[in-house]
């Protein structure tokens, strides 16, 4: 390895010369100095130098008090660039159409031929609804218009058209809640030519995170409606305006993934009589934005009598949601 050092310098020396050039030879204490000329006799190194005219060396010496650069180092492997994820801004904008299919048990009206009756029955009709939400901030409007039909031949027995509109207005701190509730709709089953409310209630959110969800209002409502009344086989119709308390509860609980419980009440009413709706049930994910959703509901409402007995109604519901 010693004898092979000189040679390397003279190959270098031989070619500076060649070439016209001078090159710089660095030693180990620093000094630098500027080769003209090298020859090789064979024990001995002849450099003639720019600054200290001609210097001799032996190999040995030449390994000792030269500095030769050391080997660069290979780049140590980089990481591949991160991708750059750009976050979609959500919208204010959501909602959700669904089809239901209904069994129930019920007292309810029948008309055949221009002619009411009571008709008490299983009954199986189908639901359509759609429901739009807008929410920016501490405020939230809900939309909802729902179609619920059972025809045949001339027969109208459960046929429910309705409108609402729910507005919410949270406080800064999220537990409490300002609410207003509107809601016309024809409700066949219960013999009501139309039926107006509005309500105004102030709620606590008692829980509301992403898996578990508990509120419940209170307020008072402006109701109006005009209902079929029967006696010895006639239809009387008359108008109602009625002032009433409300009471809502509301409770959600994501109990795994994609399965979610959800349970409703409402209750509306005065000294005298009162309507009352109940509803639990299961919501599971299908694929993507398509649910299934299982519910049981019971309803009362004491206004509406059939031989001095309260209306009454218990369905079971089967729905498909598509949520967008």
């Amino acid at each position: 390895m010693l004898r092979i050092v000189p040679v390397l310098i003279l190959f270098a020396g031989l070619f500076i010369v060649h070439t016209g050039r001078c090159e710089t030879i660095l030693f180990k204490n620093g000094d630098e100095i500027k080769i003209e000329d090298i020859q090789l006799f064979d024990n001995l190194v002849a450099i003639d130098t720019e600054n200290f005219g001609l210097l001799f060396f032996t190999p040995t010496d030449l390994t000792n008090i030269i500095q030769f650069p050391e080997p660069k180092k290979a780049p140590a492997p980089q990481d591949p660039p991160k991708k750059v994820t750009i976050k979609k801004e959500k919208s204010n904008w959501s909602g959700q159409v669904s089809v239901s299919r209904t069994s129930r048990d019920s007292n309810t009206i029948r008309q055949r031929n221009g002619n009411i009756q009571e008709q008490n029955q299983m009954i199986e009709d189908t639901r359509v609804q759609i429901k739009l939400r807008y929410k920016q901030d501490l405020n939230t409007i809900d939309w909802s218009a729902k179609h619920r039909f059972y025809r045949i031949d001339d027969r109208k027995i459960d046929d429910q058209y309705s409108l609402s509109q729910n507005y919410r207005r949270d406080t800064t701190r999220q537990r409490l809640f300002l609410n207003a509730r509107t809601l016309y709709q024809q409700d066949y089953r219960r013999a009501l030519d139309f039926e107006f409310l509005q309500s105004a209630e102030v709620g606590i959110q008692f829980k509301k995170s992403k898996k578990i969800m508990l509120s419940t209002s209170l307020g008072i409502a402006y109701h109006l409606y005009q209902r079929t009344i029967f006696s010895e086989g006639e239809a009387e119709t008359s108008n109602v305006t009625l002032p009433k308390a409300v009471l809502n509860q509301n409770f959600r609980w994501e109990i795994i993934d994609d399965l979610v419980l959800i349970q409703g009440y409402r209750h509306q009413g005065d000294l005298a009589n009162y309507q009352f709706n109940f509803s639990a049930g299961v919501e599971n994910r299908l694929i993507a934005k398509l649910f299934l959703k299982l519910e049981y509901k019971i309803e009362e409402d004491t206004e509406v009598a059939y031989d001095d007995r309260g209306f009454y109604n218990r369905t079971l519901l089967a729905s498909l949601i598509y949520k967008f």
